[in-house]
């Protein structure tokens, strides 16, 4: 139903039209602010370990590598000891609540509104970034956490929206490697 529509129905005349548009204005901007766009990513990767997590559009994206227990149990290099080819990227659309639920989390957990702050130097010979990136609410942001024995805890907001995600991943696939 058009406004042209409702007014033809509305004797009134011109205050219906503008009833009417009023109407389709209010409409209008409630499906906007419900399908506001928020991408997110979260990438972490050791010589054992690879997770990547994205999420645009309601569609989960979650890559990692399934055999590190069994092929990299012994691993010392410094290098990964997996190959591109060894990855597995499975997907999943989340029902609009989830994705309202997380924006909600994302928002409350001030991730948006405070600077994240730069990794902190890692002081042993082995460290790894945690890489979260968070764009919604026209804003976007990256923060990095930098894990190593003795490291500082992960900044609240970040282990919020980390865990957040990870449970997504659990709640869709049944798996997480990731403590």
């Amino acid at each position: 139903m058009n406004a042209a529509s409702l007014s033809r129905r509305n004797p009134r005349g011109a205050v219906g039209r503008q009833a009417a548009g009023g109407l389709l204005a209010g409409i209008c901007l409630v499906a906007l602010q419900r399908t506001e766009p928020m991408r997110l990513s979260y990438r972490y990767t050791t010589e054992t370990t690879y997770q990547q997590i994205d999420l645009a559009n309601r569609v989960l994206r979650y890559t990692d590598f399934p055999n590190a227990a069994g092929r990299c149990a012994t691993w010392l290099e410094q290098r990964p000891c997996w190959k591109e080819s060894d990855l597995r990227t499975r997907r999943v659309t989340l029902a609009p609540g989830q994705g309202r639920r997380l924006l909600s989390l994302i928002t409350r957990s001030g991730l948006l509104t405070e600077p994240p702050g730069a990794a902190p130097p890692g002081t042993a010979l082995r460290s790894y970034d945690e890489i979260l990136t968070v764009e919604a609410a026209g804003r976007r942001v990256t923060s990095i956490y930098r894990s190593y024995p003795g490291a500082p805890p992960r900044p609240k907001a970040h282990a919020a929206v980390r865990n957040a995600l990870l449970g997504l991943v659990q709640a869709a696939f049944g798996s997480n490697d990731r403590k």
